[in-house]
């Protein structure tokens, strides 16, 4: 088979997370076990980890707290819990950058740098009903 044009996939990956950040604030990437977020660093965030939840569940879970971060409502703070926003909510606490360094590749990818802030998102049970102010 004859190679007639050299595609860079991971470049095609960067742009297709700018093209979803410039439009939304926010990209989520999933992968097995876990999703994170890519985006959150340019307003000055942390990006989120969460583990263990449906990539469905991860991206609306996401949504929420990113709306709520640009709206002032929370702040991503280790020891941080979210009973304000979520019921029951969602606990934030420190992820180590060693791990990072193993996880977040898109997010490495797209800021060129492993210097960004990551906060895991811890969930026991939730129902995400987004509870009313």
């Amino acid at each position: 088979m004859e190679l007639h044009q050299f595609t860079n996939g991971i470049e095609d990956h960067k742009s297709e997370m700018a093209k979803v950040i410039d439009n939304f604030g926010l990209y989520t990437n999933h992968e097995d076990g876990y999703s994170y977020t890519v985006g959150l660093h340019n307003l000055g965030l942390p990006e989120l980890i969460v583990f263990g939840q449906n990539p469905n569940v991860a991206e609306e879970l996401f949504e929420i707290l990113h709306h709520c971060a640009r709206e002032g409502l929370i702040e991503f703070s280790p020891g941080i819990g979210l009973d304000n926003i979520l019921s029951p909510g969602p606990s934030l606490h420190d992820y180590p950058n060693e791990k990072k360094v193993t996880q977040l590749y898109a997010a490495r990818n797209f800021f060129g740098t492993w210097e960004f802030d990551v906060i895991e998102v811890r969930i026991e049970k939730m129902d995400m009903k987004v509870n009313e102010k």
